[in-house]
């Protein structure tokens, strides 16, 4: 009877192990597949509440690009702005704005936008972007100081050219009426030879720097 009762007691003292292993590991491993399963769940929702966010953003930014006459633009483009900002959209729409208020000729609401997108968009390029042109809509309010601020930072990244040439139009808009005329103009040679220099090889837009450069009086 002794022997009968032998793999009882071994079961039971498996058992035994078991129960206090799952008394002191049990709720850790429940919290843990929660927790997995839970960041499964999160993850799918997260894919899919981005991919409606980009589907609403880009049905709105179809509407601000059509150019219906029906359609309040300012507000369309506020939405995106406000509802939609972590999208690319948001930031399309503020160029697009931009460009719709430097042809009426506003360049305060064109400066508007793009300071938006400098602050708000999450992508470098679309910053570099809004950078340059707000430095260009400053020159065109013959500001040049300003423009020279707005383009002093040291990551240019891929504009780097782009970054120069501003620079050189901004120290030859100061140069027209300065003080320092001949110091302003030398600037201005520096960074139009550097856009030169920094510009991908075959650009159709090197004519337009060169004529810069020969403008500021090169070699003088």
């Amino acid at each position: 009877m002794a022997e009968d009762r032998l793999p009882q007691f071994a079961e039971d003292d498996n058992v035994a192990r078991a129960k206090a292993f799952w008394n002191e590991n049990g709720k850790p491993i429940v919290v843990g597949v929660i927790i997995g399963l839970g960041g499964i769940v999160g993850f799918n929702y997260w894919k899919s509440y981005q991919q409606t966010e980009g589907e609403n953003a880009s049905v709105l930014f179809d509407q601000l690009r059509s150019g219906q006459t029906d359609i309040d633009m300012d507000s369309v483009a506020d939405e995106l702005k406000e509802k939609y900002s972590s999208t690319a959209y948001a930031d399309l729409a503020a160029f697009s704005m931009a460009k719709q208020f430097v042809e009426k000729n506003d360049l305060e609401a064109a400066a508007h936008e793009l300071n938006w997108v400098m602050d708000n968009s999450q992508d470098s390029g679309f910053q570099h972007i809004a950078r340059l042109r707000l430095a260009s809509v400053v020159l065109a309010q013959e500001t040049p100081d300003k423009a020279l601020e707005i383009l002093a930072t040291t990551d240019k990244g891929s504009f780097e050219s782009r970054y120069h040439e501003l620079t050189g139009d901004a120290y030859a808009q100061r140069g027209q009426s300065g003080e320092n005329q001949g110091g302003d103009n030398e600037r201005a040679r520096v960074e139009y030879q550097k856009s030169l220099e920094t510009l991908p090889n075959g650009s159709s837009h090197a004519g337009l720097i060169q004529l810069k450069l020969d403008n500021v009086g090169a070699g003088q």
